[in-house]
């Protein structure tokens, strides 16, 4: 079934940290606490996600470690870099085996037994548009690849690299997305050819025995007209048929509870939900979410349910600036507030809720030793142990002044979720100034008299008729980036 809080874990320097704390003996999965499940299942994390989990390609640390351009871009991340600090990056595998490094496949079902047990499943990358230049396929399958002629790779050096294949010389494309700079650590796998189709599925039957979910990495580049156009200059046959169709259904039909989480970008996200995704990144929420754009978040939150249930929203990832380096201290804790408990899935990443501020490139072995923030981590503690309240019927709901002339009430965003007799109401202030405004609730099934609104952020306790919220409204009053988680009850 699609995971409703999913965590993210750079693995290796995860792993590596603990063992230098002297936590685990050794930097294997199976060696992982049993403290941190236990905090896991405390947070109702559903899913964790092990990035970077797979065998380490010898190539892409050669060219992680010989390219001026990467080595300048690792180095702030760390006060004291050396080029001993790089790593393959985990978006280059070389195969789809667990790095032994790790402690092997035995090692990661030892744990996932263990998630198993405690109510989690496990989720690992599949990278469907490349392969590091290593794999083996390469040498024994180069057809699978994007290739080009020695003029094409003497004319751009950047984009091919020679290798003696099975079948002879060839000149294989690195990969690429269509806005930027090839990927020179990695091969471009051809989805004009159905021979390759075949074989990735097969990668997916293989890992769906292994774990409970793949979170897919630029899941977009395989749509047969986002290929093409991307391999334009190469007159590339057009794929016949849409990858993502095909192989979710052959291994939906062995594995029926295999969850498909895509990244994607470019306002492509209903297209993957319809080819078979259950989940799908909603990178404009985050984006309006970082420009406070009151608009596009109402605008998105009136989206219809269905779509809604399907986005993974996120204040953080690998791939982006850490929350606490981009979002106030009160902003990210409303900004959390909103995407928890919307429709949907939610992604945490591991060190978010300490509020570390540098991010890692996943390049990198270790990362940099910081403070954490005391307030977030006391705040997401008591956030994430609240209990989950998206059960029943999600109602979206729109604040009106209080007098006229006022409009602060533009920036409340608000929407209740009412479940037979129980019912929560979630109201955010997303500005930096105080908002009021008045909410009407009389499309929620309340209890007649007066009405009990009981915060279970700021433990405070309000009470009105039931008349009034449903006729001119409840009144809200909140400071900059204020909050209202509210149950509601009848008064005894």
């Amino acid at each position: 079934m699609p995971y409703r809080r999913i965590y993210e874990i750079n693995t290796r320097v995860w792993l590596a940290e603990l063992v230098a704390a002297q936590t685990i003996p050794e930097a294997t999965l199976a060696a992982i606490p049993e403290s941190y499940i236990n905090l896991w299942r405390r947070w109702q994390i559903d899913a964790v996600w092990l990035m970077g989990v797979w065998e380490p390609s010898l190539y892409s640390a050669r060219v992680v470690r010989d390219n001026t351009a990467s080595v300048v871009s690792l180095q702030p991340a760390l006060d004291d870099f050396t080029l001993d600090d790089c790593l393959s990056s985990p978006y280059a595998v070389r195969n789809y085996t667990v790095s032994e490094q790790l402690g092997g496949l035995e090692g990661l079902l030892r744990l996932r037994a263990r998630l198993h047990q405690a109510g989690l499943g496990l989720i690992l990358d599949f990278v469907p548009n490349h392969t590091a230049c290593d794999h083996p396929w390469v040498h024994e399958h180069p057809q699978y690849y994007v290739q080009g002629s020695m003029s094409e790779a003497t004319r751009a050096p950047g984009d091919y690299f020679p290798v003696q294949t099975a079948q002879g010389l060839r000149y294989i494309a690195h990969g690429k997305d269509p806005y930027f700079p090839s990927w020179c650590d990695t091969a471009q796998l051809n989805y004009s050819n159905l021979e390759l189709h075949d074989a990735m599925q097969d990668q997916l039957l293989r890992l769906a025995e292994w774990c409970d979910g793949v979170r897919c990495d630029m899941a977009m580049l395989c749509l047969s007209d986002i290929f093409s156009q991307t391999w334009s200059r190469l007159d590339l046959p057009v794929p016949p048929r849409e990858f993502w169709h095909e192989a979710l259904q052959v291994v939906r039909a062995r594995f029926p509870d295999f969850c498909y989480i895509a990244e994607v970008y470019w306002g492509l996200q209903g297209r993957l939900q319809q080819l078979g995704f259950q989940l799908t990144y909603d990178k404009e929420f985050y984006d309006a979410l970082l420009a406070r754009d009151i608009d596009r978040l109402g605008a998105s939150i009136c989206t219809p349910h269905t779509p809604l249930e399907a986005n993974v929203r996120f204040l953080e990832n690998h791939d982006e600036t850490r929350a606490a380096a981009c979002f106030s201290d009160h902003q990210q804790e409303a900004a959390m507030l909103t995407i928890a408990t919307l429709p949907g899935a939610i992604l945490l990443h591991e060190g978010q809720t300490e509020g570390y501020r540098v991010r890692t490139p996943v390049q990198l072995r270790r990362r940099r030793q910081e403070p954490g923030n005391q307030r977030l981590q006391r705040f997401y503690e008591r956030f994430l142990s609240l209990p989950d309240i998206r059960q029943g019927h999600f109602v979206v709901l729109h604040a009106c002044p209080v007098h006229a002339g006022d409009d602060t009430y533009k920036a409340l965003l608000a929407w209740a979720w009412a479940h037979e007799t129980q019912c929560w109401l979630v109201v955010i202030n997303y500005a930096e100034r105080m908002s009021q405004g008045l909410l009407n609730l009389a499309a929620l099934p309340l209890p007649s008299g007066v009405v009990r609104f009981r915060d279970h952020l700021h433990d405070s306790t309000y009470e009105h008729s039931c008349e009034t919220v449903q006729g001119p409204g409840l009144p809200v009053v909140l400071p900059p980036f204020g909050t209202h988680l509210l149950e509601v009850t009848p008064h005894i």
